[in-house]
């Protein structure tokens, strides 16, 4: 057939009829309430689209609430074991037990962690309880070991303010308000720098951004350094043990009343 020579008036009236029975076709298979497949008999109950369905796997990953995790430091300095080892890492820190015990005191009573007090302190005074700025653009002063200001603490005498421990007590306690406040870490941290006023009316001006930046940063040092400590300390605590347990049966020597057990091979001979 060549279809050069079909006419037009037959083919529009064939297109029509084609076009026609495919919407007569297609009207049984749509109702007006439920999508149904063309011939399924009315009686079989149809899907409902309209129900919420169960949420997906990745809907509840999103939803849940963050599980907190223990602090790891707070966790070894709250064990008897390893509390005196938790404070020597820190004196060596800050070079100062009286500095690294306070923190630590004070930062498991207001439950906030450690590697962050100790990140805030270095860069607020380097750990200097006499430090004193005068820099301030409102000529207010701050001072000590976490830079009390004194228009934050008008209530505070001069030499409260350069007592480690009342310092310590003191700025640990206005973090844990401002963490409380803000709900997270950057936002509290910036409140602690410019101030509650300041960060609602003008937001965080950029000299407190870096300020942000560089405890972060530190306050993540402080952690993998104290990680990577305690795992070696375990391990040398592990070697030792092996070599006291390849050692011959040790001697017994009452003195004084007391029992030794002679773990040394030095031990002099009864």
């Amino acid at each position: 057939m060549n279809f050069h020579n079909v006419k037009m008036e037959f083919v529009f009236p064939l297109f029509a009829g084609v076009l026609g029975s495919l919407i007569l076709c297609m009207s049984p298979a749509v109702s007006s309430a439920n999508v149904l497949v063309y011939g399924q008999p009315e009686n079989i109950a149809t899907a409902d689209f309209t129900e919420e369905t169960e949420p997906e796997e990745y809907d509840c990953l999103f939803t849940a609430p963050v599980k907190k995790t223990p602090d790891p430091i707070l966790e070894r300095y709250s064990d008897p074991e390893y509390r005196e080892w938790v404070i020597d890492y820190f004196t060596e820190l800050c070079s100062s037990r009286e500095i690294a015990d306070t923190i630590l005191a004070y930062s498991e009573h207001f439950g906030v962690p450690p590697a962050l007090a100790f990140a805030l302190s270095w860069e607020e005074s380097r750990f200097n309880p006499r430090a004193v700025n005068l820099k301030n653009l409102n000529e207010s002063i701050d001072r000590g070991l976490f830079q009390l200001n004194d228009r934050s603490f008008p209530h505070l005498e001069i030499g409260t303010f350069f007592n480690i421990n009342d310092n310590t007590r003191y700025g640990i306690g206005h973090l844990r308000h401002c963490l409380d406040t803000t709900g997270f870490e950057i936002a509290a941290l910036a409140m602690y720098n410019a101030g509650e006023g300041r960060i609602k009316n003008i937001g965080t001006p950029k000299v407190t951004l870096d300020y942000l930046n560089r405890i972060l940063e530190n306050r993540i040092k402080i952690e993998d350094h104290f990680s990577d400590s305690f795992l070696r300390k375990d391990e040398v605590i592990l070697v030792e043990e092996d070599e006291i347990q390849e050692q011959p049966p040790a001697k017994v020597r009452n003195y004084l009343g007391r029992t030794f057990i002679a773990a040394s091979p030095l031990w002099p001979s009864l």
